[in-house]
């Protein structure tokens, strides 16, 4: 994923929300929710648990595309972009 220095993920989730940086606050909900799995979770939570660990991972995909600059990253940085770049495949 990250072919820079590599980041320090925070021990928890408050501790990722105070530091106010969205990578680290996703980092730790992708460690966070992929930990519910190891606890054996129930049948009726997997599928919604699993659908949103996908999305957390294309954020972080995201993120990490536009540190790099290679396409997607000046998309990610107008405001409204999100969105369509979604509707179109992009994200």
């Amino acid at each position: 994923m990250t072919r820079g220095k590599p980041r320090a993920i925070p021990r928890t989730i408050r501790s990722a929300a105070a530091s106010g940086s969205q990578v680290e606050l996703l980092l730790a909900l992708r460690d966070g929710l992929a930990g519910e799995f190891d606890e054996a979770v129930p049948a009726r939570d997997l599928a919604a648990l699993t659908k949103r660990l996908m999305e957390i991972v294309r954020e972080i995909e995201a993120v990490d595309a536009a540190g790099r600059g290679d396409g997607i990253g000046g998309c990610r940085r107008r405001r409204g972009c999100v969105m369509a770049c979604r509707l179109g495949g992009l994200l």
